[in-house]
């Protein structure tokens, strides 16, 4: 299930501090609270 608009954010899947891109492929939409709990972590 997709968190309400209000709370989605951009991530990058493989942080940009850990070589990650800035490119589409690269990025998906968590909920506020899973976007903060990943914090730089890569998958």
């Amino acid at each position: 299930m997709s968190p309400p608009t209000n709370q989605r954010e951009r991530d990058h899947v493989i942080p940009k501090s850990k070589g990650g891109e800035g490119t589409p492929e690269n990025g998906q939409v968590l909920c506020r609270e899973c976007n903060l709990e990943k914090s730089n972590k890569a998958p």
